[in-house]
């Protein structure tokens, strides 16, 4: 099987590093809102390549999150919580707009006869394994704290950062999109 590779730029061998066996995580739905068009099209671009991997004989186990806390409303990081604004929206507590939402995505993704994950993950349920995660980081000198704002990772520690998207760090212009944050390290450094 040949795919195209972002990395390379280029349509390669595709060569798992476990044999036959695959491991495929694509980021799942924000359950605030109904499905729409927009998140069908990803989602059935996925199956198509589950689909395709293990028509070509390979073992794929696939993983996808649910996002049901902590997807603010802006591109910057900030406002109000996405799951709180539906939750206000329809008149419904957060917890209840969550799961009907995801309901409603799962029955729609089967409603295209796409594939389901053969693990699906609530972002809630991991939340203790997010701030160890976020703890060693943290130790190990790649995030920073930011007081009365957040933790970044500090793109600095890592020395091809921007590699998989060609960025030209040199002439980012930070604060162009979003708006500069005081106190961040670098222009790429993120919450």
């Amino acid at each position: 099987m040949r795919l195209y590779n972002t990395m390379s730029r280029s349509v390669e061998e595709f060569v798992p590093r476990n044999g036959k066996d695959v491991g495929l995580y694509a980021c799942g739905f924000t359950v605030y809102d109904f499905t729409h068009l927009g998140h069908l099209r990803k989602y059935t671009m996925d199956d198509v390549l589950i689909r395709t991997l293990r028509h070509a004989n390979f073992n794929v186990k696939f993983v996808q999150n649910v996002t049901d806390v902590g997807h603010l409303s802006s591109d910057a990081d900030t406002g109000e919580d996405k799951l709180e604004k539906g939750a206000k929206k329809y008149h419904k507590t957060v917890w209840k707009i969550a799961r009907e939402f995801e309901e409603y995505f799962f029955t729609s993704m089967d409603k295209m006869g796409n594939l389901r994950p053969d693990v699906s993950c609530r972002a809630t349920e991991h939340i203790p394994q997010q701030l160890e995660m976020v703890k060693t980081l943290e130790k190990k000198g790649y995030a920073y704290v930011i007081p009365g704002d957040g933790v970044y990772f500090d793109t600095s520690k890592v020395d091809d950062y921007g590699k998989l998207a060609r960025l030209d760090i040199e002439n980012l212009q930070e604060g162009a999109r979003i708006g500069a944050v005081e106190g961040k390290r670098n222009a790429t450094d993120f919450a």
